[in-house]
């Protein structure tokens, strides 16, 4: 989620967990849209916060480039990377 001020919170959930990550404005360097294999050994196209401090996390994965591009974009433009 981004919020009007261009800060932003990452939520992983789990089974039994929830975990919320917050960055405030300015700390989020990029988001890149990155190309890997599952366990499986198949394609999968990952959208990656990248922060000013050198962390990475992971936004959305799957194996839809387009999809995942658009992820991609609608965080840039969101946080203002262009």
């Amino acid at each position: 989620r981004v919020y009007p001020d261009r800060s932003a919170t990452i939520t992983r959930r789990s089974l039994l967990t929830r975990e919320e990550e917050r960055y405030p404005p300015g700390s989020i360097a990029a988001v890149e849209l990155r190309q890997g294999k599952d366990s499986d050994g198949d394609l999968v196209f990952r959208a990656t916060l990248l922060a000013a401090d050198g962390r990475e996390r992971l936004i959305r994965e799957g194996p839809d480039a387009a999809e995942q591009d658009a992820v991609v974009q609608r965080a840039r433009a969101a946080l203002g990377l262009g």
